[in-house]
């Protein structure tokens, strides 16, 4: 391929074409970029062009066009930095992830909800450039849930591309605002008898105990609760895979509630992603008054806290990295529950 670009590079004065990865750009000095002072600079062109005979073909015909435009003083960055619309850059981009990712129900939710959604917000017959996709992501709000979605699925894009760019910078420090209303144990044994059936008392008490995400009710092994202690298995096509859990604060209602024997709720699973699952199942908490299936998940967390469980075991045991653990759910603490630690450290 090298001697192929090398007599591409005979036909050139100004630019200079070179492979990249996966991909060919163009060197060579152009005329300032706006902000980037008065005197011509050597920039570096990505026009998303594959590194094949044919990708050379039309990265030779683009530095002409470009060397031509300097000539003739017609060269302009809006124009000519970049042949890709965002339209056929999202396209090649999907296309190339199916090719390497294995496309689930939930893997296509994922990857609709990393991305596709967000690329909804752009131009779609505009130029893929470093400045379009900045100005869609600076008309959010700093610090917000949609500016860091934004943010990180364009700089994955660009950098698909190999186009030099700053996006990933724009995220922000976006935590939740809202605060969760923990429930307490006494809590916990009263919205376990709202329940009418026992295949819903069954799954409230899974969740409580054990601290899962609602989806993953449908991936279970009980086989291991019958021992001691009893630990539950999370079997893969969750969203973080295979991990054992064990129950917090203890396995009293694990036992009392015979847990160990699973009588999952009657609700068709095929071909429905886990994010549609688990809002079946908040739905039916939401139907008995009882709170979001993910409360009992930071109340599983915080218990974890006041008994002095490590952070690491616990998260690990909920599926998420130790960052997470502490950003997401141990903020929840009550200055009561901490109360209640520092009691209890002082008894032991």
């Amino acid at each position: 391929m090298q001697k192929k670009i090398d007599a591409a590079n005979a036909k050139l004065e100004r630019l200079k074409i070179f492979q990249r990865g996966k991909r060919l750009s163009m060197r060579g000095t152009l005329p300032p970029k706006a902000g980037d002072g008065n005197k011509p600079k050597q920039y570096t062109l990505s026009p998303g062009l594959p590194a094949t005979p044919e990708g050379l073909r039309l990265a030779l015909a683009k530095a002409q066009k470009i060397e031509g435009d300097l000539v003739y003083g017609r060269f302009s960055w809006e124009a000519d930095s970049n042949d890709l619309t965002v339209a056929k850059a999202i396209k090649e981009f999907e296309e190339h992830h199916w090719q390497k990712t294995d496309k689930t129900v939930n893997k296509a939710n994922t990857f609709r909800y990393d991305y596709l959604n967000h690329f909804l917000y752009l131009p779609q017959d505009k130029l893929l450039t470093v400045q379009l996709l900045r100005k869609a992501i600076k008309s959010t709000q700093p610090d917000s849930r949609k500016r860091r979605g934004m943010a990180m699925a364009y700089s994955v894009l660009l950098n698909y591309f190999e186009i030099d760019n700053d996006l990933a910078a724009y995220k922000g420090n976006y935590q939740p605002t809202k605060k969760r209303i923990i429930p307490s144990l006494d809590e916990i044994d009263e919205y376990y008898s709202r329940f009418p059936s026992p295949q819903w008392r069954w799954a409230f008490g899974i969740i409580a105990c054990y601290g899962i995400r609602p989806h993953e009710l449908f991936y279970l092994d009980c086989s291991l609760m019958r021992e001691f202690p009893p630990v539950l298995t999370v079997k893969d096509g969750t969203k973080t895979g295979s991990r054992l859990v064990y129950p917090l604060p203890d396995e009293t209602r694990v036992v009392n509630w015979k847990l160990h024997d699973p009588i999952l709720p009657n609700i068709n699973t095929k071909n429905i992603s886990n994010m549609r699952l688990g809002g079946k199942v908040g739905a039916r908490f939401y139907d008995h008054k009882i709170p979001s299936p993910y409360h009992f998940r930071d109340a599983y967390a915080i218990q974890g806290a006041v008994r002095h469980f490590s952070p690491a075991l616990v998260a690990q045991w909920m599926g998420h990295s130790l960052d997470v653990h502490y950003k997401k759910y141990i903020r929840h603490i009550s200055k009561s529950q901490f109360t209640d630690a520092w009691l209890s450290r002082q008894q032991q």
